[in-house]
Protein backbone atom coordinates (compact mmCIF):
# COMPACT_ATOMS: atom_id res chain seq x y z
CA UNK A 1 0.00 0.00 0.00
CA UNK A 2 2.88 2.30 0.85
CA UNK A 3 4.57 1.82 -2.27
CA UNK A 4 1.62 2.47 -4.49
CA UNK A 5 1.11 5.65 -2.60
CA UNK A 6 4.91 6.75 -3.31
CA UNK A 7 4.19 5.96 -6.72
CA UNK A 8 0.81 8.42 -7.01
CA UNK A 9 3.02 11.50 -4.85
CA UNK A 10 6.30 10.58 -7.09
CA UNK A 11 3.67 10.89 -10.33
CA UNK A 12 1.93 14.00 -8.91
CA UNK A 13 5.83 15.76 -8.27
CA UNK A 14 6.42 14.82 -11.70
CA UNK A 15 3.37 16.18 -13.33
CA UNK A 16 4.03 19.74 -10.88
CA UNK A 17 7.61 19.87 -12.12
CA UNK A 18 6.00 19.77 -15.41
CA UNK A 19 3.32 22.01 -14.74
CA UNK A 20 6.18 24.57 -13.41
CA UNK A 21 8.69 23.89 -16.11
CA UNK A 22 5.51 24.98 -18.66
CA UNK A 23 4.84 28.25 -16.49
CA UNK A 24 8.20 29.41 -16.54
CA UNK A 25 8.36 28.61 -20.32
CA UNK A 26 5.08 31.22 -20.34
CA UNK A 27 6.97 33.27 -18.21
CA UNK A 28 10.15 33.35 -20.45
CA UNK A 29 8.41 33.70 -23.76
CA UNK A 30 6.39 36.77 -21.72
CA UNK A 31 9.62 38.47 -21.54
CA UNK A 32 10.84 38.13 -24.34
CA UNK A 33 8.01 39.30 -26.17
CA UNK A 34 8.29 42.80 -23.42
CA UNK A 35 11.97 42.60 -24.87
CA UNK A 36 10.62 42.89 -28.72
CA UNK A 37 7.95 45.63 -27.81
CA UNK A 38 10.47 47.56 -26.10
CA UNK A 39 12.89 47.40 -29.12
CA UNK A 40 10.50 48.40 -31.51
CA UNK A 41 10.06 51.41 -29.37
CA UNK A 42 13.20 52.42 -28.73
CA UNK A 43 13.94 52.13 -32.77
CA UNK A 44 11.12 54.27 -33.02
CA UNK A 45 12.51 56.62 -30.78
CA UNK A 46 15.73 56.60 -32.26
CA UNK A 47 14.32 57.08 -35.91
CA UNK A 48 12.43 59.69 -35.34
CA UNK A 49 14.62 61.36 -33.21
CA UNK A 50 17.57 60.93 -35.73
CA UNK A 51 16.12 61.87 -38.98
CA UNK A 52 14.49 65.18 -37.16
CA UNK A 53 18.19 66.14 -36.47
CA UNK A 54 19.27 65.23 -40.34
CA UNK A 55 16.47 67.26 -41.29
CA UNK A 56 17.56 70.13 -39.10
CA UNK A 57 21.24 69.95 -39.95
CA UNK A 58 20.17 70.05 -43.68
CA UNK A 59 17.49 72.70 -43.31
CA UNK A 60 20.93 74.94 -41.82
CA UNK A 61 22.81 73.99 -44.14
CA UNK A 62 20.28 75.33 -46.56
CA UNK A 63 19.41 78.69 -44.88
CA UNK A 64 23.15 79.87 -44.23
CA UNK A 65 24.43 78.59 -47.45
CA UNK A 66 21.89 79.00 -50.20
CA UNK A 67 20.92 82.74 -49.61
CA UNK A 68 16.63 81.72 -49.29
CA UNK A 69 14.59 84.31 -48.65
CA UNK A 70 12.91 85.78 -45.55
CA UNK A 71 9.18 83.82 -46.29
CA UNK A 72 11.19 80.69 -47.39
CA UNK A 73 13.06 80.42 -43.90
CA UNK A 74 9.52 81.63 -42.24
CA UNK A 75 8.33 78.48 -43.79
CA UNK A 76 10.56 76.30 -42.79
CA UNK A 77 10.89 77.35 -39.39
CA UNK A 78 6.72 76.88 -39.53
CA UNK A 79 7.37 73.02 -40.18
CA UNK A 80 10.40 72.88 -37.73
CA UNK A 81 8.74 73.79 -34.61
CA UNK A 82 5.47 71.73 -34.54
CA UNK A 83 8.31 68.95 -35.95
CA UNK A 84 10.30 69.35 -33.25
CA UNK A 85 7.40 68.94 -31.06
CA UNK A 86 5.81 65.44 -32.98
CA UNK A 87 9.51 64.36 -32.14
CA UNK A 88 9.31 65.20 -28.65
CA UNK A 89 6.20 63.57 -28.34
CA UNK A 90 7.27 60.64 -30.24
CA UNK A 91 10.05 60.74 -27.85
CA UNK A 92 7.98 60.82 -24.32
CA UNK A 93 5.52 58.21 -25.78
CA UNK A 94 8.41 55.61 -26.44
CA UNK A 95 9.27 55.90 -23.19
CA UNK A 96 5.75 55.05 -21.77
CA UNK A 97 6.27 51.83 -23.85
CA UNK A 98 8.77 50.66 -22.65
CA UNK A 99 8.18 51.58 -18.96
CA UNK A 100 9.45 49.14 -16.53
CA UNK A 101 6.68 46.26 -15.82
CA UNK A 102 6.62 45.93 -11.87
CA UNK A 103 6.21 42.14 -10.78
CA UNK A 104 5.64 40.59 -7.44
CA UNK A 105 8.94 38.57 -6.79
CA UNK A 106 8.43 35.09 -4.83
CA UNK A 107 11.15 36.87 -1.86
CA UNK A 108 14.15 34.98 -1.13
CA UNK A 109 13.04 33.61 2.45
CA UNK A 110 9.63 32.09 0.53
CA UNK A 111 11.48 30.02 -1.97
CA UNK A 112 14.36 28.61 0.36
CA UNK A 113 10.72 27.65 2.92
CA UNK A 114 9.53 26.06 -0.27
CA UNK A 115 12.57 24.05 -1.31
CA UNK A 116 13.14 22.64 2.65
CA UNK A 117 9.00 21.95 2.61
CA UNK A 118 9.81 20.27 -0.49
CA UNK A 119 12.76 18.15 0.45
CA UNK A 120 10.79 17.10 3.25
CA UNK A 121 8.18 16.08 0.93
CA UNK A 122 5.21 18.27 1.70
CA UNK A 123 3.12 17.80 -1.67
CA UNK A 124 1.35 21.50 -1.33
CA UNK A 125 5.17 23.08 -1.31
CA UNK A 126 5.26 22.14 -5.19
CA UNK A 127 1.61 23.55 -5.70
CA UNK A 128 2.47 26.75 -4.29
CA UNK A 129 5.60 27.09 -6.58
CA UNK A 130 3.78 26.37 -9.68
CA UNK A 131 0.95 28.67 -9.08
CA UNK A 132 3.73 31.36 -8.20
CA UNK A 133 4.64 30.86 -11.78
CA UNK A 134 1.22 30.57 -13.59
CA UNK A 135 0.42 33.69 -11.89
CA UNK A 136 3.48 35.37 -13.21
CA UNK A 137 3.07 34.52 -16.20
CA UNK A 138 -0.61 36.09 -16.29
CA UNK A 139 1.29 38.97 -14.90
CA UNK A 140 3.43 39.45 -17.81
CA UNK A 141 0.64 38.50 -20.22
CA UNK A 142 -1.29 41.31 -18.89
CA UNK A 143 1.71 43.71 -18.96
CA UNK A 144 2.70 43.05 -22.34
CA UNK A 145 -0.94 43.32 -23.50
CA UNK A 146 -0.97 47.36 -22.17
CA UNK A 147 2.66 47.51 -23.33
CA UNK A 148 1.21 46.46 -26.74
CA UNK A 149 -0.98 49.23 -26.56
CA UNK A 150 1.66 51.76 -25.12
CA UNK A 151 4.02 51.00 -28.29
CA UNK A 152 0.92 51.38 -30.54
CA UNK A 153 0.61 54.88 -29.56
CA UNK A 154 4.18 55.70 -29.62
CA UNK A 155 4.30 54.04 -33.39
CA UNK A 156 1.58 56.83 -34.12
CA UNK A 157 3.68 59.93 -32.58
CA UNK A 158 6.67 58.56 -34.46
CA UNK A 159 4.88 58.03 -37.95
CA UNK A 160 3.40 61.50 -37.16
CA UNK A 161 7.06 63.01 -36.67
CA UNK A 162 8.34 61.30 -39.54
CA UNK A 163 6.27 62.52 -42.28
CA UNK A 164 6.21 65.73 -40.73
CA UNK A 165 9.87 66.25 -40.64
CA UNK A 166 9.87 64.57 -44.25
CA UNK A 167 7.19 67.60 -45.21
CA UNK A 168 10.04 69.63 -44.17
CA UNK A 169 12.60 68.03 -45.92
CA UNK A 170 10.85 68.36 -49.14
CA UNK A 171 10.26 71.94 -48.73
CA UNK A 172 13.62 72.42 -48.16
CA UNK A 173 14.59 70.71 -51.64
CA UNK A 174 11.47 72.96 -52.81
CA UNK A 175 13.13 76.15 -51.39
CA UNK A 176 16.35 75.43 -53.07
CA UNK A 177 15.33 74.50 -56.15
CA UNK A 178 12.92 78.03 -56.43
CA UNK A 179 15.81 79.86 -54.82
CA UNK A 180 18.50 78.03 -57.54
CA UNK A 181 16.35 78.18 -61.00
Amino acid sequence: MNEEKEAEIGMASAELGQAIESARSMVDEQFQIAERLDRKARYQAATSGTFFAVVQAIAINAISGANLSTGWIATLAAFALPSAFLTIGSLIAASHAWKTQLERDLPVADLRDLIDRMQRGDEFAMRELAHHYVNLAEERRAGNKDRVKRVGKASSAALLSVSLTGLELVLIFVSLAVTHA
